[in-house]
């Protein structure tokens, strides 16, 4: 099997094309010496399709690669909310304060005009402070905000204005967002449960190549883009695709995944508003 590391330089933005197994391709655009190209952008996630998906626990469970704490499940006799939420559920061990609920990964940029909303359902017979919203940055920072809770077991709109985080005109990038049930002196006899739904957080992500060779796959939380087709030393791949701004040039550049060595650059070539080039795998 070839790996092939693949960046493409498009004038003023920089593209990387990362091949493996089945082939990654990683697409970051940014100006050179300068701010990232932006476009609106709005994360939401409701549940719905049944799935955990990229949601994780947090605090993150010890030595294991499976929490059976955190599910999505039907509400079907919850009022004011949709027929599915995510849920966390413990049994404290200890009649001692408790956080925990769940988190996610982020891939995109907020500002001062940026809002965070979402609702949320805690159950505790001994009461409860609220949600903690902890919100990780790329430049390793995090801020904390607590959301109070007048009442258990009941689902609240909650609301976090970044315009109190991040000052006017400033633009971040934001890789992570989790949020717990905060509750003291919890009960070990009882469990604690904590639900979440309609996540929405508005803000901006970096423009991204619309790939029409090879077919590819993308996480929302991650800049790679995965191909859905495998290739063999001796064969050659495609790649062919459309800039998301105009461009009068485009030059690939290539190198050995993981090791960088045997670095090589090619013209991609134009056909309407497609971009191609042809490599061969030749190991």
């Amino acid at each position: 099997m070839n790996h092939t590391f693949l960046s493409a330089q498009i004038k003023d933005m920089l593209c990387t094309f990362v091949l493996g197994v089945l082939i990654i391709l990683s697409c970051h655009i940014s100006r050179a010496h300068a701010e990232p190209v932006l476009s609106p952008y709005t994360y939401y996630e409701d549940f719905e399709d049944g799935a955990v998906g990229p949601w994780a626990s947090y605090p993150p469970s010890q030595d294991t690669a499976y929490d059976p704490s955190i599910v999505v499940k039907p509400l079907l006799n919850e009022k004011n909310v949709k027929n599915r939420a995510l849920y966390r559920e413990i049994t404290p061990n200890y009649e001692i304060d408790y956080e925990f609920g769940a988190r996610k990964l982020l891939d995109m940029y907020v500002d001062d005009a940026s809002i965070l909303t979402f609702r949320s359902y805690i159950k505790s017979y001994r009461g409860t402070k609220g949600v903690r919203v902890r919100l990780g940055f790329a430049d390793s920072t995090m801020v904390e905000r607590l959301v109070p809770f007048s009442e258990t077991l009941t689902w609240i709109d909650c609301s976090i204005q970044f315009s109190d985080i991040l000052p006017a005109n400033k633009t971040k990038k934001i890789t992570a967002a989790a949020f717990m049930a905060v509750c003291p002196d919890a009960d070990p006899e009882t469990i604690l449960r904590f639900g979440l739904d309609d996540v929405k957080l508005t803000g901006k992500r970096d423009l991204h190549w619309t790939f029409n060779e090879p077919q590819v796959h993308r996480l929302e939380e991650w800049p790679d883009f995965i191909a859905g087709t495998h290739y063999c030393e001796g064969e050659s791949i495609t790649i062919k695709g459309t800039p998301p701004c105009k461009t009068n040039s485009v030059t690939l550049r290539v190198s050995r995944a993981l090791t960088g060595e045997g670095e090589k650059t090619f013209k991609m070539k134009r056909s309407g508003g497609l971009w191609s080039c042809t490599l061969p795998l030749d190991g």
